[in-house]
Parts: C-alpha cells; structure tokens; sequence
C-alpha cells in the first residue's frame, strides 16, 4: 500500500480523515501520517458510527480534533492553536 512506498514520508503534522470516517485509510496508512491535528470531516452521527474502527483508533490520540458538525473552523497555516477559529452555524430548518 501507500505507507510502504512512501514509509516516513508521509508523516504530517495534520490529517484530513478519509472517507468521511468511513472506510478508506488504514491503520498503518494513519500511522505513517501520525498527525497531531485531525480535521474530522463529517457530522455528529457518522463520527458515532466510524470513530471507534480500528483504522481511526489513532485519532483518540491526536492533540487536536477537529469535528465538522454544525460550526465552521478556520485552522491557520502554518497550525497554530491559539489562532484557530470557530464560528457555530444557525441550525438549519
């Protein structure tokens, strides 16, 4: 897989979670990556369902967990915590 051609390159300080949470990365493709931002791109319920698979296990971990549900969130480049932003968005009817 990607993690073994590419081995410690693939280390990042952040990671965008594959799939939503859902199947698409691996254990040992997170591994490689061993980021300590997460951007977890997707809403309360499937973060339910997939956080707790072997392949996001890694995720507990992270430093920085970042959950789109129902706010919006501005990471600046290069990361630094004490600039993050974030703004809750009016519910939708």
């Amino acid at each position: 897989m990607v993690e073994s051609l590419y081995g410690s390159y693939l280390k990042s300080d952040i990671i965008q979670v594959a799939h939503h949470g859902g199947p698409g990365a691996t254990l040992k493709l997170n591994q490689a990556i061993d980021a300590d931002v997460v951007l977890y791109p997707a809403g309360k319920f499937n973060f339910e369902i997939f956080y707790d698979t072997e392949y996001n296990s890694l995720f507990k971990d992270a430093e920085y967990l970042y959950l789109a549900h129902s706010s919006a969130t501005m990471i600046p480049l290069p990361f630094d915590p004490e600039l993050v932003e974030t703004w809750e968005l009016l519910e939708q009817e």
